[in-house]
């Protein structure tokens, strides 16, 4: 499960409450979710909190990597000395930042920055984790990099920083990229030196900042070197799949 952007802080009560219902529902169903950041809208420890009470009740292990809103945005001297204070203290032992197993190999990465309130860095310490969990790896494994900031936009890079190392973490050759941030959600194959990367967008699950769309979370199944994505939108009576066109697959044997 591939969710982003909850923004605790600024929920849209009916969007949590049928994310909540839907994570029930479909307990047996999932293996992962991959939360790609944003747990709160201005990084306080109340909204820590209760990012941190979300996740306590999530039926299936979390792979999270902290966003642009996860740093302190006025708070001076903590963002500049200690930005991921509260990110640490409430969530990091609630969740991974890696998964391995032996079908799949996903690798977070922190692009949200103290130097940065909107736009991403990539680090070269993140690029040789993938690196080295990647090369480790059955070559038939599925590799997955997980990041707020996304590393395309639609038809091109985007402004993530700097951009040799966003073209490094093309040279990694994940089969997919899952990233949040801009609240859009939107699935597109990327052709970059032969080799085909899925970008997944998602939506915000759960917050009331939205951008024209409604809230809005991924599931992907993955199966003998194919994935299905399938997008699940909020309406009146919970998270569903609107359309045949909110269910994508790719193989990449």
């Amino acid at each position: 499960m591939h969710i982003s952007d909850l923004h605790f802080g600024r929920i849209h009560p009916p969007a949590i409450a049928s994310l909540e219902n839907f994570l029930k529902a479909n307990e047996e169903k999932l293996d992962l979710i991959v939360m790609t950041g944003d747990w709160t809208q201005r990084a306080r420890s109340s909204q820590y909190q209760e990012a941190a009470e979300f996740i306590k009740k999530l039926p299936v292990p979390l792979l999270t990597i902290p966003g642009n809103h996860d740093i302190p945005l006025y708070n001076f001297w903590v963002r500049l000395l200690r930005p991921l204070k509260n990110y640490n203290k409430y969530i990091r032992e609630l969740a991974v930042d890696t998964f391995e197993s032996a079908e799949t190999v996903i690798v977070g990465f922190r692009t949200a920055h103290k130097y940065r309130t909107v736009e991403g860095r990539i680090l070269e310490k993140d690029i040789l984790r993938a690196k080295k969990a990647f090369e480790a790896a059955d070559p038939k494994a599925l590799r997955m990099i997980a990041c707020h900031h996304p590393v395309f936009q639609p038809k091109m890079l985007s402004r993530i920083r700097p951009r040799h190392l966003a073209q490094e973490v093309l040279n990694l050759k994940p089969h997919i990229i899952v990233s949040g941030h801009s609240h859009l959600n939107w699935i597109e194959l990327v052709e970059t030196e032969g080799h085909k990367i899925l970008h997944i967008s998602a939506g915000s699950a759960t917050s009331d900042r939205l951008r024209g769309e409604v809230n809005s979370f991924h599931i992907l199944e993955i199966a003998d070197s194919n994935v299905r994505v399938e997008t699940y939108f909020l309406e009146e009576e919970g998270f569903i799949i609107k359309d045949p066109q909110a269910t994508r697959a790719v193989s990449w044997a």
